[in-house]
């Protein structure tokens, strides 16, 4: 059987990327959440000395958010519509990298790009902030309705594990989250790292990008096979 992925991406795509904007989608995703975010938040109007993003109006702990993106993916995407395929590559890449290095070398992830570039966001988290790393492609398969897909490990826990186990002590403290799209449930994941997940509508990223599954083939469509 074969199953068809589709993702639409907008002209308007470098938008997403910008502080401004990702920004006002985490924070209002935070505030519609219930379980992962379940206080109040607004964002940090004054960063000019490299002040927190968000903060929970109710306790005062305050948030880190970080694109999950390497500096050539960015530089990609800033250039609109001329460099998706380039982008989409290198983001493909980067997830079978990690998959074939956690399948060949028993759950090793050390040192692919994926670990390199999570590894150096959370590293320019302040020791008092929670980090939140935001990247609107579907890096791992994800689904509300499947038991075993909340509990299961990917290469998103897998590297979460290596960079604090590397370091526990600067991580004893600080909690981790992400925030990606699932094309199965076309819905947003907020994921509390390694396995705490939460799926709200994808509405917000809409405006710059869609995905989908289809059973029937469509121009420049990536398949997806299962058995």
């Amino acid at each position: 059987m074969a199953i068809y992925s589709l993702i639409h991406i907008e002209s308007n795509i470098r938008q997403l990327i910008q502080a401004k904007n990702y920004e006002k989608i985490i924070v209002d995703l935070m505030n519609e959440s219930t379980f992962i975010f379940p206080g109040s938040y607004k964002i940090v109007e004054k960063q000019s000395q490299g002040e927190c993003d968000f903060v929970d109006e109710e306790n005062g702990v305050k948030y880190d958010a970080k694109l999950l993106f390497s500096n050539e993916q960015c530089q990609l995407l800033a250039k609109g519509t001329e460099c998706l395929k380039q982008w989409y590559t290198l983001i493909e890449r980067e997830v079978a990298e990690a998959s074939n290095n956690i399948f060949k070398k028993k759950m090793e992830v050390r040192g692919t790009t994926l670990h390199i570039e999570m590894e150096k966001r959370l590293d320019s988290v302040a020791y008092d902030e929670d980090a939140i790393l935001f990247i609107p492609y579907p890096i791992v398969p994800a689904s509300e309705k499947s038991v075993f897909m909340q509990f299961a490990s990917d290469i998103l826990s897998i590297t979460y594990d290596a960079i604090v186990n590397d370091n526990p002590e600067k991580y004893a403290k600080k909690r981790i989250y992400i925030i990606y799209p699932s094309i199965i449930d076309e819905k947003i994941v907020l994921r509390e790292l390694p396995f705490r997940k939460e799926y709200l509508p994808i509405t917000s990223l809409t405006p710059y990008i869609k995905f989908g599954l289809k059973d029937f083939p469509n121009e420049n469509a990536d398949i997806l096979y299962f058995e």
